[in-house]
């Protein structure tokens, strides 16, 4: 009787010795997360004022940002949303660093994405009302004269 409750616990030994010596081990780790497409989106001053400019003579130049606030690099243009407007249409310069001077609807510019999803990557522009071109005649004063225009940006 003693031999076999040895035998019995050697093979219960040996059982045990063999799980934990030869025994194999895994556990599983999910990832997960959140994707978001790229978002286009940017931002610009509500208005910019030229003063007072006099027919026959060019505006100062003003400087505005145009900021990246997406996630993504985008290509701005502009639009005047008033196209019947005559003043600013015509005499209504645009440009940046790198880019020269143009009309307001041929003005196209490339902001590269921020940095970092919460970031901000901007774009000096300059402007200028090139009142030296006026041919058309204009016999009064317009104070407070004014257009918008619309900044387009398109993932590029």
């Amino acid at each position: 009787m003693k031999s076999r409750l040895v035998l019995i616990v050697a093979v219960y030994l040996v059982v045990i010795l063999s799980i934990y010596v030869g025994a194999e081990s895994n556990d599983v780790m999910t990832f997960e997360a959140d994707i978001s497409a790229p978002v286009v989106s940017i931002s610009v001053p509500d208005s910019v004022a030229f003063g007072e400019v006099y027919v026959g003579y060019d505006s100062e130049q003003i400087s505005f940002l145009i900021n990246n606030t997406g996630t993504t690099d985008v290509r701005i243009t502009a639009e005047m949303v008033n196209y019947s407007e005559k003043i600013f249409r015509k005499y209504l310069y645009l440009w940046g660093s790198g880019i020269s001077q143009k009309r307001v609807e041929n003005f196209t510019m490339n902001i590269s994405r921020p940095s970092s999803p919460e970031g901000i990557e901007s774009k000096t522009v300059y402007a200028k009302l090139k009142l030296s071109e006026v041919e058309e005649e204009i016999e009064e004063d317009m104070v407070g004269y004014k257009s918008n225009v619309v900044f387009w940006a398109m993932p590029k």
